[in-house]
């Protein structure tokens, strides 16, 4: 029952990002009660609270990229969602291979556009200006500039196929 809710609630979260760019609250929202109702008629108080951690560990795992400008606030809600139906462990897998994923989508369209040089020097100075700011933030000084200010890339693609990716992967392959 919790492998068809999340393949329809991610295929149809997939669809919706590719066709529009966004992957609405309209969807991602009732998923996420219906995965906790799921896990409450199948396992209980337990259930409950592993939808809970669940759809915690999904949001948190995005949360910084998200406030970093490389993905949406659909995106995070797909992955909260994915984890309010799965649980932790689950959406940890796919996060995993949802990066792989997505890493993989944006060399290939790097490539294409012939952009990889600048993503690659986009993403060094993105990483040199992190390490500035929690050198500043460790040493009591405010950090100057915005973390948000610091997108890796002017290549961007919808980020629900990679988790989509992401979600069968972690169906297929489990540890």
């Amino acid at each position: 029952m919790l492998t068809t809710i999340t393949i329809l609630a991610v295929s149809a979260a997939c669809i919706w990002d590719v066709r529009t760019g966004r992957i609405p609250n309209l969807l991602t929202f009732p998923a996420i009660l219906l995965g906790f109702i799921a896990n409450a008629v199948l396992s209980g108080t337990t259930g409950v609270e592993n939808s809970f951690l669940g759809m915690l560990a999904g949001a948190g795992l995005l949360l910084i990229p998200f406030a970093f400008g490389g993905m949406g606030a659909g995106d995070v809600k797909m992955l909260a969602m994915v984890g309010a139906i799965n649980g932790p462990g689950f959406v940890f897998r796919t996060f995993l291979f949802g990066a792989v994923a997505g890493g993989v989508a944006a060399v290939g369209i790097a490539l294409w556009k012939r952009r990889l040089w600048m993503v690659l020097s986009n993403s060094l100075m993105a990483l040199a200006s992190l390490g500035n700011h929690i050198v500043s933030l460790r040493r009591g000084q405010p950090a100057g500039g915005s973390l948000g200010s610091m997108v890796t890339s002017g290549v961007r693609f919808p980020y629900g196929v990679a988790m989509f990716a992401g979600t069968i992967a972690a169906y297929l392959v489990r540890w």
